[in-house]
């Protein structure tokens, strides 16, 4: 009975990990089609950023509202 909760709970683990790997190449390539978008944009410098993350932070310019 025990070594099927652990497993069970190893098997949790596991999927636990492998949805934050999911959710993190998703956001990876929701960023990409972001930036190929139309519009002027530009990468932030490290000073800029609010929170700093590892990650590169982008802003777009603002477009004139037709």
């Amino acid at each position: 009975m025990h070594r099927k909760t652990e497993r069970s709970y190893k098997a949790l683990e596991a999927r636990k990990n492998r949805v934050s790997q999911l959710e993190k190449v998703y956001m990876d390539m929701a960023m990409q089609k972001e930036l190929q978008k139309n519009g002027r944009k530009r990468k932030l410098r490290e000073d800029e950023i609010v929170n700093p993350t590892n990650r590169p932070v982008y802003k777009w310019f603002a477009e004139r509202k037709r």
